[in-house]
């Protein structure tokens, strides 16, 4: 029997730890505001370092056994982490949720890839593992399931399954498994769709109707929400598209944008377009241009920022190699890494100064998490058109 439902709660760190780490951080009092930080993780030592603006820096163990280099997914106010572990004792991947402020992690025995939590934290969506056509498992449920369910009790408060969800029903070609994308409401689940040529289908789930209708831009490359705020990447007919790139997926040369209207339209263009990400507290956008020397089979990157008038602009870095900003209030951070030292560079964008906050010897460390933030009245994007 592979699906198991029973909550086992253990104490993984003290309270004592538990309030030291999180002091000043994700349990601040209601009436002073949380300072914003960027949450790493080593996956080779276990080791965390919650590392704020101001150069502080507060470090921890990594509260879950295992689970360091599996992916992660946190509440909106960063102090539930769910993640989904591999078990040697039960042979399997299993579902943990940890709860920062209290030290308490929640084993509920639940085969299932990790999901999204509800806006409150109060409920997490998930995937069902499910294993048909393999030797000992159980052959009565349907291929696939999502569940959504109470992180305090581990109850089942809403499912879909195969059999509720008809793909064929919606276009869509029989044998295909949904992925959770997001529970931006509390009565509304995101979910992808694949195995798909092209970008994902993507569908919302009312939870109060047990409804669903299909839903835009979620399955497309690239695609960042921050508030109300949507961009992504795609493909614009009536731009130029350089196909030479020898890309995973397809090549794109568009960055489409949607506020709470809904209504996308084009903000960016260039003819090979590799990433876009929201920066300085989402008063711009951060966009990669790639070039191909087909002579030596390099990939180039630039990147640059687009401001809401359209003003586009070079994006500073301190080192060289791979880059992806962090939005931050007031700019981005940089995490720049060699094979003996990594480091945290924090960008203003009003002054171009460029403060390191933090530095460690050795490698293994990457981003775990840091709070979405977003500047208050911000004017839309300016859209893109064609000009003679």
């Amino acid at each position: 029997m592979f699906t198991r439902v029973r909550l086992t709660v253990f104490l993984v760190l003290s309270l004592l730890v538990a309030s030291m780490f999180y002091a000043g951080g994700l349990s601040a009092q209601e009436d002073e505001p949380t300072p914003w930080f960027v949450l790493l993780l080593n996956s080779e030592t276990k080791e965390m370092a919650k590392v704020y603006l101001d150069g502080t820096v507060e470090t921890s163990t990594f509260p879950v056994p295992g689970g360091t280099d599996v992916a992660k997914t946190f509440s909106a106010d960063g102090n539930l982490m769910a993640l989904s572990v591999y078990d040697e004792a039960r042979d399997d991947n299993f579902l943990y949720i940890h709860d920062f402020s209290s030290g308490t992690t929640y084993d509920y025995d639940i085969n299932a890839s990790i999901g999204a939590f509800s806006p409150d934290g109060t409920r997490f969506v998930c995937q069902i593992n499910y294993y048909p056509g393999v030797e000992g498992a159980d052959a009565s449920p349907p291929e696939w399931a999502l569940w959504v369910i109470d992180v305090s009790s581990g109850a089942v408060v809403y499912q879909i399954n195969a059999d509720t969800f008809d793909m064929e029903e919606y276009g869509l070609t029989y044998g295909a498994f949904p992925y959770v994308f997001d529970f931006p409401t509390p009565d509304e689940v995101i979910f992808l769709v694949a195995p798909s040529t092209g970008p994902l289908p993507a569908y919302r789930w009312v939870l109060s109707t047990n409804t669903f209708e299909p839903v835009e831009a979620y399955g497309k490359i690239e695609f960042h929400a921050l508030g109300d705020e949507k961009v992504w990447l795609d493909v614009s007919e009536d731009w130029p598209l350089d196909e030479t790139l020898p890309m995973s997926g397809y090549p794109t040369n568009a960055v489409m944008y949607a506020n709470e209207t809904d209504e996308s339209y084009l903000i960016f263009s260039a003819p090979a377009v590799g990433s876009v990400v929201f920066i300085n507290e989402g008063q711009q956008i951060a966009v990669s241009k790639l070039t191909y020397d087909a002579e030596t089979y390099e990939i180039f990157t630039e990147w640059v920022v687009l401001d809401r008038d359209g003003t586009v602009s070079p994006l500073m870095w301190v080192g060289d190699g791979y880059h992806r900003p962090i939005n931050a209030p007031g700019g981005y951070l940089e995490m720049l890494a060699s094979e003996s030292v990594q480091t945290v560079v924090y960008h203003q964008m009003e002054t171009g100064d460029a403060t390191e906050l933090w530095r460690a010897e050795g490698s293994g460390w990457r981003v775990m998490w840091s709070p979405p933030v977003q500047a208050e009245d911000l004017e839309p994007f300016a859209p893109l058109y064609l000009t003679d």
